[in-house]
């Protein structure tokens, strides 16, 4: 969860839904579900995040001229197909992206069709309140063949990755006194702050920069732990049981 600054998870924990597909089985408690997860998102981003002067400050660029509506209306909200865990969960992405994401994502390596579903799509599919039958097997290239008479999964995509783009240049605060260097064609350069200039860093471990930065950058596990003598984040992560415990549904 390191897409951004602000990048949140949303998990439902008193049911078992292994992905978005079966909430297509019951739609309108598919769709009330989705509400419930979105609206918590919001609330986190708000009461967290924007409420936050010195993240505002830092973070977001001319974010006074916008309502908080306005800025949580520009992120990213989506489902990811196959998920990276085994429990539905949908992802909220306040922009900026960091650097790093924000490139690949220029060349075209998040947010991929029938990969990433908008939260805007699975809402309005939800809404026909139309039941589907699910079964593991089930493809998402049937899915959205299924209910392309009624919404275009390629139409919502396309509209969504469009704001994204918007909402990353408007909001993106990024400026090169927040960094020590750059990387370019897979190097890494420094800044010489003596004379404005560059100059190559050989030997620098890219990968080990990137996750330096994704640390210093990301809102998981916060306030660090310095304990071992460099700092990590804190917390635990949500453990999921090869049984199902008393109280939890499967979907």
């Amino acid at each position: 969860m390191a897409l951004s600054p602000c990048h949140l998870d949303a998990i439902p924990t008193d049911s078992y839904i292994p992905d978005w597909r079966y909430l297509l089985k019951r739609p309108e408690d598919g769709l009330r579900m989705i509400h419930m997860l979105h609206a918590q998102c919001i609330d986190v981003v708000k009461d967290q995040f924007l409420s936050n002067a010195t993240f505002r400050k830092q973070t977001l660029r001319h974010v006074d001229q916008y309502t908080d509506e306005e800025v949580v209306s520009m992120g990213v909200c989506g489902f990811n197909f196959p998920p990276s865990q085994y429990q539905l969960h949908l992802q909220f992405i306040l922009p900026p992206f960091i650097p790093v994401q924000h490139y690949m994502f220029n060349n075209n390596r998040h947010f991929p069709q029938l990969r990433f579903f908008p939260y805007e799509y699975v809402e309005a599919v939800l809404s026909l309140n139309e039941p589907y039958r699910v079964e593991e097997a089930t493809t998402m290239e049937e899915v959205v063949s299924h209910f392309a008479g009624h919404v275009d999964y390629y139409h919502h995509l396309q509209v969504c990755r469009d704001k994204y783009i918007t909402g990353h240049a408007r909001l993106s605060n990024w400026v090169p006194s927040n960094f020590e260097g750059f990387v370019a064609e897979n190097k890494v350069y420094h800044f010489v702050a003596t004379s404005g200039h560059t100059a190559l860093q050989t030997g620098e471990d890219l990968l080990a920069v990137q996750a330096a930065d994704r640390l210093a950058l990301q809102n998981y596990g916060r306030p660090y732990a310095s304990a071992g003598g460099s700092p990590h984040p804190t917390g635990s992560y949500y453990s999921y049981a090869k049984t199902f415990p008393p109280g939890l549904r499967p979907w």
